[in-house]
């Protein structure tokens, strides 16, 4: 399978922001105020877009985690 790539590059301004080029904003659907998940992975720097697709592609993510079926305890997170 092979991996579509678009790549353009943005500078991060004084205050911390991206902006993030307006052909990718509309090709992933990306409007005012959509928000986006950003995570670190080996370096680099990932961003998930919380578009109504996005959403509707993790239905049934969670089903075996539905309401009240027992979760493992060592599945959980350890208090800090």
């Amino acid at each position: 399978m092979q991996i579509e790539q678009h790549e353009e590059r943005s500078t991060v301004t004084s205050r911390g922001q991206l902006v993030i080029p307006a052909s990718l904003r509309k090709k992933l659907g990306i409007g005012e105020g959509t928000q986006v998940v950003i995570w670190e992975q080996g370096g680099q720097l990932i961003l998930q877009p919380i578009t109504s697709g996005f959403v509707r592609n993790l239905r049934g993510a969670l089903r075996e985690h539905a309401v009240g079926t027992p979760v493992d305890s060592g599945e959980l997170p350890s208090k800090q």
